[in-house]
């Protein structure tokens, strides 16, 4: 049958035919009601962030979990209404919930999970609205809870990642709750099991791998991953962190990465993977593949089935991509404009984007029974319920390119803001090296402080603090807009430390950065007024930067840098002086003349230290006209 009817024909065909799932889930997914989405409910109750929400495998309840520490159950059958809130026990944000025990047979669910920033997991009788049992992880695991996931089939076990402390699996059959650390990678972001094969479960690491585990064969003594998934491109740099992750019926494993684009892999179990004889034990104890594909623990399947971009991933780790639809027909996650996006997953083609927060959308989940409503959340203390009440598309083409062309200058900012911070820190740390480095050699100290050059004085903009206190320079807010001028004070901050520490090369590439910033900014749309402070800001880290180059002899770079400070201001005293001094060190002795004497004449109080130098360039032109005079003699004689 066609994939492309329309809903009409869908319908008539529906009537025409015997019950099909494959027709009732094309009809429940259909395109046509996916672009028709429009909010219809905003859920209020809670006093925070809103981090998380789940619908019950029934659907007639959705449970979310916020900053707040609370839990608030909604009634779907009564249009929304909230049960009054529940006091968790956390003491910190909570991150995910999890019903438990309605995933097989599809009745009124009783047990609630719940976990986040404390790393404290709770169960919850929702019915009777108090706390049945909690686990907290051991000491030297204690971290935060990313993802819960419960378990398909054994609706008493459910699965836990944690940032630090890996997977865990929880059994509540016991009498107390039982817990069992399943041997992964300790940094798991996120956690989900199989719908077709729910032995199978994957996890997403902060290194950029999915790794896919058959849960009857891992232990505590070994890594019996039977397949991982990468991009081939976030291989090399392994600083992608998963903070998404969803499967299918079809075993199509889709995650987003923080900082890039989500991706689409396809865990070949249909045609390669076999349960009985999946996996071996080696000489050492470590888990093997044996699949007719070779694949091991070590290979890595690095080409995705398809890309979903457009968005923008910087801001927040708990952004969360999920499916519409039993057999995953589209795709959709939040993004930092505060918007929900939704693909297709067959073709990566943007199908909607929705308004869902004025800050950042966090998560979204569609309804297990109709699945063209769906919920989201994020940075307000609300949750939204989409459905499909529109009378026409509500897509707008036009609004959609603007929204990703802005979502692509901004990723390119935040990323870039993000990689200031890597080098202030990374110089931080050179810094706290080098000073351990001297208080273990006393007796090197003069001769450390000899080679030190001996203008940092004039470099640095009398910043004298060398306490590496974070407030003193600019703290990532990941809900504000990147702020350029706040990036530029913190390079220069960090440029003059590293300078009077003689670390010049370091120096100069905190300066180097921080003009570079300065001239890729788009001045056009700033007032006048915010141009001049800009270029009022950008001028001195010119002239340290020229500093730096005087130290390392780079003259020519001195003289542009200084030159282009003093575009904006002719008479500045540190320009004059260093671009003298270059014009001297490179033998164009007439420039050097005038830019010194120009700064003498506008300092009286610096003349004593520019004299020395205006006398050299003196006797050097007197020699260089004695000797131009002679040679003219000697030609006119020959004459």
């Amino acid at each position: 049958m066609n994939t492309n009817k329309n809903i009409t024909s869908l319908l008539a065909f529906r009537e025409r035919s015997s019950f099909s799932f494959s027709t009732t889930d094309k009809i429940a997914c259909h395109k046509s009601l996916i672009t028709r989405l429009k909010r219809k409910k905003v859920l209020q109750g809670h006093n925070g962030c809103v981090n998380t929400a789940r619908w019950s495998a029934n659907g007639n309840w959705l449970a979310s979990g916020s900053d707040d520490h609370c839990i608030r159950l909604w009634s779907v059958e009564k249009d929304f209404k909230a049960e009054s809130p529940f006091q968790t026990g956390h003491f910190g944000n909570i991150f995910c919930v999890e019903f438990l025990e309605d995933n097989v047979y599809g009745g009124e669910p009783r047990l609630l999970a719940s976990s986040g920033a404390d790393g404290i997991v709770f169960v919850h009788d929702i019915i009777q609205q108090k706390t049945v049992t909690h686990k907290k992880m051991d000491r030297r695991d204690s971290c935060m809870t990313m993802k819960l996931c419960s378990d398909p089939v054994h609706p008493d076990l459910f699965l836990a990642a944690f940032e630090v402390g890996g997977v865990h699996q929880y059994d509540l059959r016991s009498p107390e709750i039982d817990t069992h650390k399943i041997k992964v990678k300790t940094e798991a972001n996120a956690v989900a099991f199989h719908p077709s094969h729910p032995h199978l479960f994957s996890v997403g690491f902060g290194d950029s791998i999915v790794a896919t585990y058959d849960n009857r064969m891992v232990g505590d003594d070994r890594d019996a991953s039977i397949y991982q998934f990468a991009p081939a491109h976030l291989l090399s740099s392994r600083r992608k962190a998963i903070c998404g992750l969803s499967i299918n019926r079809k075993d199509q494993i889709v995650a987003s990465y923080l900082s890039d684009d989500i991706y689409l892999f396809d865990c070949p179990l249909n045609s390669s993977y076999s349960s009985s004889s999946s996996l071996t034990t080696d000489d050492n104890g470590g888990g093997g593949s044996t699949t007719s594909t070779s694949s091991s623990k070590y290979d890595i399947i690095t080409t995705p089935l398809q890309t979903y971009s457009g968005h923008r991933n910087v801001q927040t780790f708990l952004k969360e991509v999920a499916y519409i639809g039993r057999r995953g027909e589209y795709i959709m996650s939040g993004s930092d404009c505060g918007h929900l996006f939704i693909w297709d997953t067959r073709s990566g083609d943007i199908v909607h984007v929705l308004s869902g927060d004025r800050s950042v959308v966090n998560g979204a989940a569609a309804h297990p029974q109709f699945p063209a409503m769906i919920c989201t959340w994020g940075i307000e203390s609300t949750v939204k319920i989409w459905d499909s009440i529109g009378e026409k598309s509500t897509v707008d083409q036009q609004v959609v390119t603007n929204i990703i062309d802005r979502n692509m200058q901004r990723q390119g900012s935040m990323l870039q803001y993000a990689q200031i911070k890597t080098m202030i820190a990374n110089s931080r740390r050179k810094r706290r090296d080098l000073k351990k480095q001297q208080q273990q050699q006393p007796t090197s100290s003069s001769s450390e402080n000899s080679s030190k050059p001996a203008e940092s004085s004039s470099s640095s903009e009398d910043d004298e603090d060398d306490d590496d206190d974070e407030d003193d320079f600019y703290m990532w807010n990941p809900f504000r807009r990147p702020d350029l001028p706040a990036m530029i004070i913190s390079l220069k901050e960090e440029g003059n430390k590293l300078f009077r520490e003689g670390l010049i090369h370091e120096s100069l590439a905190m300066y180097s950065k921080a003009c570079e910033i300065g001239t890729s900014t788009n001045v056009e749309r700033m007032s006048a007024q915010s141009v001049d402070r800009f270029k009022q800001l950008i001028r001195p880290i010119l002239l340290n930067k020229a500093a730096c180059n005087l130290v390392l002899k780079e003259y020519k770079a001195v003289i542009e840098d200084s030159t282009k400070a003093l575009d904006g201001d002719p008479l500045n005293l540190k320009g004059l002086f260093r671009r003298g001094r270059a014009y001297f060190f490179i033998n164009d002795f007439d420039n050097a003349l005038v830019d010194l004497q120009k700064f003498v004449e506008n300092s009286p109080e610096e003349e004593q230290s520019a004299q020395k130098i205006i006398q050299q360039i003196q006797r050097a032109i007197a020699q260089r006209d004695k000797r131009e005079a002679s040679l003219f003699q000697r030609m006119f004689k020959k004459e």
